[in-house]
């Protein structure tokens, strides 16, 4: 924010994401155009604030990896593709499906549950304030779980 002009901006936004989520937090997987966002990953700490717990390798963007959800065992999974515009938070019944005929993923909670998600990435995944905007799917994603 300080290069170009916007640091009390940026300053704000700094703050709303290191505010701490006080609901239950829920281990999900995000697995973007086949990579899975690490534990490093710049949706690490937003996605925190909004009460979800990113989990993966400490390794930001890692190709998809079927023993790593084994041994992970997201509760929630959430597959993103770079489409150019942003949709909404859906359920993923066809990945559920495709999941479930490879041999052991079926006992994975997010999979036994049918908690995999689906969306589409624009300008609201990228880094920065456009995170922000996530806030209400995010919400709305919290329902459906709860």
């Amino acid at each position: 924010g300080e290069a170009v002009g916007k640091k009390s901006a940026a300053e704000k936004i700094v703050a709303q994401f290191q505010k701490p989520a006080t609901q239950k937090t829920f281990k999900l997987m995000v697995i973007w155009d086949g990579m899975i966002a690490g534990t490093d990953s710049y949706l690490a700490q937003p996605l925190e604030h909004f009460g979800f717990q990113i989990i993966g390798t400490k390794t930001p963007w890692k190709k998809t990896d079927h023993e790593l959800m084994l041994t992970l065992k997201p509760e929630v999974m959430l597959w993103i593709t770079s489409d150019g515009q942003d949709s909404t938070i859906t359920p993923y019944l066809d990945k559920q499906k495709e999941l479930l005929k490879i041999p052991g993923l079926g006992t994975l909670p997010c999979i036994k549950n049918g908690k995999i998600f689906q969306t589409t990435s624009g300008h609201r995944w990228l880094p920065g304030s456009g995170l922000l905007q996530l806030e209400a799917d995010f919400s709305s994603l919290r329902q459906v779980l709860e």
